[in-house]
């Protein structure tokens, strides 16, 4: 049964996910999927701009190191794209290029058994 839009098109789309929805299955942003990527990139634009900058720059930490090879900031870059969070990227970037170092001096110890310091690394 489908039922029209009683509040805004935007809260319709927050409610895909239970969105701040306390009482409610909180469904992970990556659960929803569209024929439009037009209308999923803005789904993903609105829940995202609502989320404090820091838990960005926090998921972006964690998906560098879920990373089992050495890291690119382009790779990075590309993630933030596809997510919808390219603006907390840009913020975060010093950070997260120190984080990157960091990723792929812990990569290129466990590698080479060899302690390397990741302010060396570029």
């Amino acid at each position: 049964m489908i039922e029209p839009i009683k509040k805004s098109f935007n809260g319709s789309l927050k409610y895909l996910i239970h969105f701040k929805d306390d009482n409610k299955y909180q469904y992970d942003v990556e659960d929803v999927k569209s024929n439009s990527d037009k209308l999923l990139k803005r789904f993903k634009e609105l829940v995202t701009d609502e989320i404090p900058g820091g838990e960005h720059a926090m998921s972006i930490q964690e998906y560098i190191h879920s990373q089992g090879d050495y890291v690119k900031m382009s790779q990075v870059g590309k993630y933030a794209n596809q997510n919808g969070i390219w603006n907390y990227f840009i913020r975060y970037y010093s950070y997260l290029r120190d984080v990157v170092k960091e990723h792929n001096a812990d990569i290129c110890s466990k590698r080479y058994h060899t302690e390397v310091d990741w302010n060396s690394i570029y």
